[in-house]
Parts: C-alpha cells; sequence; structure tokens
C-alpha cells in the first residue's frame, strides 16, 4: 500500500490537468496568431485606406505592407519599453 494515496492522487490530477491546459493553450495561441495575420493581411491588401500619400507602397518594395506591419509589431514586443495597449 502506497503511503499517501491521496496525495498520489492529486499529483496525477494535477499533472493531467495541466498537460490538457498546456495543449488549449497552444492551439488558442495560434489561433490568435492565425488571427493576427488575416488582419494583417487584409490590412496590407486595402493599405491605400491607411495612407495619406498616393504615391506610397506603389512601386515593388524590398518590404511589402504586410512583411513592414510584421516586422514593426515584432520589433514592438521585442522593446524593453512597450506600453500594454
Amino acid at each position: 500500500m502506497e503511503p499517501f494515496p491521496l496525495l498520489n492522487f492529486y499529483f496525477e490530477s494535477f499533472k493531467y490537468f495541466f498537460r490538457k491546459s498546456d495543449i488549449i493553450m497552444k492551439k488558442l495561441y495560434t489561433n490568435i496568431l492565425k488571427h493576427l495575420d488575416q488582419i494583417i493581411n487584409e490590412t496590407a491588401d486595402h493599405i491605400h485606406d491607411f495612407i495619406d500619400s498616393p504615391s506610397a507602397f506603389t512601386r515593388k518594395r524590398k518590404l511589402d505592407a504586410f512583411t513592414l506591419i510584421k516586422t514593426t509589431l515584432n520589433m514592438q514586443g521585442n522593446s524593453r519599453y512597450t506600453v500594454p495597449i
């Protein structure tokens, strides 16, 4: 007989719960990133609705609007002095 059967039961229950919650959080994280990419893609497709200069983003550049927005967001996320939105 185990010395602490109830403690072992709780430990196994917590392990199961955290394993399941980890899977759920990974799926949620993936869904959020996919949704963010969709929003950025739609914004990049309609970039002329958001800019003042009609000549901006008219010629082929090294960074298209999608890459520019993603890079800017990534740089903001890695900043030491980010302000929560």
